[in-house]
């Protein structure tokens, strides 16, 4: 009798060990049961104690777990061999690069979650990336990487799209600002080394073209005021370099810097107090002109002074 007792207090204990289910949030079980009567029935489990009277597949059992909290998903695209989409960089019109993106994906729906879709996540990072993919092959590199508005609409798009398209699969994207949010490019040390190297010849080109700029100006300068320059070295003549600027500004209608330069290119002042003067007027910061003028003062322009001047 006592044997026949155990035998059956240990059946129950085993069967309600079954049967007994405790969801813990932010968790919800999907549950099936299949009943000949009944046909299919399903019902989703929410945070708390629950009973699976018939735990036996396929007439009752969890068919799935969902977490149902807001869930952070980086996107890599063209970055990691682990990314669940494709693997491939991303074709922009002039180059190619990886990018990482943040989504956050909240399950609103299980029962959806759970019958439309096989793998919500892994269909949802597909669909981003068809969308960011399509839209950069239209754009080029920088452009996507420094137009912040035009990447704003390019984001806010990209989430309009896929969350329409996840929300029948019983899923939507919670990003703040409603955005998919770019992290990152990614860019190989190739691209890298040869956008360094277009940058360098950009900035040697506006180099060339700013002293060319300032040589002619200069020259143009000289000659249309050598004439009144004559003139007015006599005036200037034991003043200080303020009032020679002051001379110049008066008579030809020039700016404080552009007197400077024209009195170092008619070596009018010596090349040191003119960069010192523009240095004063330009909080330390010289200007290509004024560099310019005193090398040309410093190679030996102090021959051409308007006083006959002899070469030291």
């Amino acid at each position: 009798m006592i044997t026949a007792l155990l035998v059956i207090l240990g059946v129950l204990v085993i069967y309600l060990s079954l049967i007994v289910k405790w969801v813990a949030s932010p968790f919800e079980w999907v549950i099936e049961i299949n009943l000949p009567w009944l046909g299919t029935i399903k019902k989703v489990w929410k945070s708390g104690l629950h009973l699976l009277l018939l735990p036996i597949k396929p007439l009752m059992f969890v068919r799935n777990k969902l977490y149902c909290a807001d869930k952070e998903i980086i996107v890599t695209m063209g970055i990691s061999d682990d990314n669940p989409g494709d693997p491939s960089l991303v074709e922009f019109l002039d180059a190619s690069a990886g990018i990482k993106a943040q989504m956050i994906l909240k399950v609103v729906d299980p029962i959806k979650a759970t019958y439309e879709i096989d793998n919500y996540e892994k269909a949802a990072i597909q669909r981003t990336e068809s969308n960011f993919r399509k839209i950069f092959a239209a754009m080029e590199l920088d452009d996507a990487m420094t137009n912040l508005d035009k990447r704003g609409e390019i984001t806010s798009q990209v989430f309009a799209d896929v969350n329409k398209a996840i929300g029948e699969w019983g899923v939507k994207l919670t990003n703040p600002g409603d955005e998919i949010t770019i992290l990152d490019f990614v860019l190989s040390p190739e691209l890298i080394t040869k956008r360094q190297l277009v940058i360098n010849a950009e900035k040697d080109k506006k180099a060339l073209v700013t002293g060319a700029e300032a040589t002619k100006a200069v020259t143009i300068l000289t000659k249309q005021g050598e004439a009144e320059g004559i003139r007015l070295v006599k005036e200037a003549e034991g003043k200080s370099e303020g009032e020679k600027i002051k001379l110049l500004k008066d008579h030809l209608g020039l700016s404080n810097e552009e007197a400077i330069e024209y009195l170092l290119k008619l070596g009018m002042i010596d090349a040191v107090k003119g960069s010192t003067l523009i240095a004063s007027s330009r909080d330390g910061e010289l200007s290509t002109p004024i560099e310019l003028a005193a090398m040309l003062f410093a190679a030996g322009s102090a021959k051409h002074k308007p006083n006959g001047g002899e070469n030291s």
